[in-house]
């Protein structure tokens, strides 16, 4: 039987106090860190002061995780992330063809990262087609890559 490669859990988290986004990639006993950033293992964001005592929950942050897929260039897509997608009417997926901006989220219905459109009236299940994605943004610090399809969606706005 082939030994199968333990899942590290990645994740971000954009702290809207600061403008800043945080990447956690080291697992340790009480969570994953990053700095002096952690997040327990009930989803809760510490800001740690090195044994002072002074530890606290960080407020107004998004937690995002990785899906488990890279873009066509070895990007790895977070939640949040702006993908542009292309997806030729050929290439057999079921679509008669796939291109735009799609927002990169979680979907509770679908227990899985969906390709949201930005006027959140179509989501399609994020396959494995690292092959067509693009990551080109987040909306948490490229929300401008959006402005242009938004525009486009409400003229009057």
């Amino acid at each position: 039987m082939e030994k199968r490669e333990k899942k590290v859990r990645k994740y971000r988290a954009f702290d809207h106090d600061t403008g800043k986004m945080h990447y956690f990639h080291d697992q340790h006993e009480m969570g994953v860190c990053e700095g002096d950033w952690m997040i327990d293992f009930q989803g809760n964001i510490w800001e740690r002061h090195g044994g002072t005592g002074g530890d606290f929950i960080v407020e107004n942050v998004d937690l995002l995780e990785y899906t488990g897929h890279k873009d066509k260039y070895g990007i790895l897509i977070f939640e949040g992330d702006i993908v542009k997608i292309q997806v030729p009417k050929d290439d057999n997926m079921g679509f008669d063809e796939l291109k735009g901006k799609y927002i990169v989220e979680w979907a509770q219905v679908l227990s899985g990262f969906t390709l949201q459109t930005v006027d959140n009236k179509i989501a399609y299940s994020l396959y494995d087609t690292e092959d067509h994605f693009q990551v080109i943004g987040n909306v948490y610090e490229n929300p401008e890559i959006l402005k242009d399809v938004t525009e486009l969606l409400n003229p009057l706005k």
